[in-house]
């Protein structure tokens, strides 16, 4: 592999590491009060039943752009689209999830 390519991998390790520290740290904040934390759940619930649906209905047409592509580019520009999509899917999840968990926690600092 050349040093361009070294360079991106490493840089996105360090990146995904410096993200987890951060999302560590929010976790670690206090969450306020029984109430706050009860309204924190149920924000957290919704948010997630959210993203669950919306991924559901955009994965069916991932699948069949992934697929048309795979028929009129190349199965390369599929396997890449297909990555795409699904590091991107994983990042909307994780950032909502860590936005959901600072919500309370930024109620709970700005008391």
């Amino acid at each position: 592999m050349n040093l361009t390519l070294w360079l991106a991998l490493g840089v996105s390790l360090l990146s995904l590491t410096a993200a987890g520290l951060l999302a560590a740290g929010v976790a670690r904040a206090p969450e306020g009060d029984d109430k706050m934390k009860g309204i924190a759940a149920a924000i957290r619930t919704g948010a997630m039943a959210f993203i669950r649906r919306e991924y559901t209905t955009v994965l069916v047409f991932a699948v069949l752009l992934a697929a048309a592509l795979a028929l009129a580019l190349s199965p390369h520009t599929a396997v890449a689209y297909a990555a795409g999509a699904i590091s991107s899917g994983v990042t909307g999840f994780v950032g909502m999830r860590v936005a959901t968990l600072a919500n309370v926690r930024t109620a709970e600092a700005a008391r």
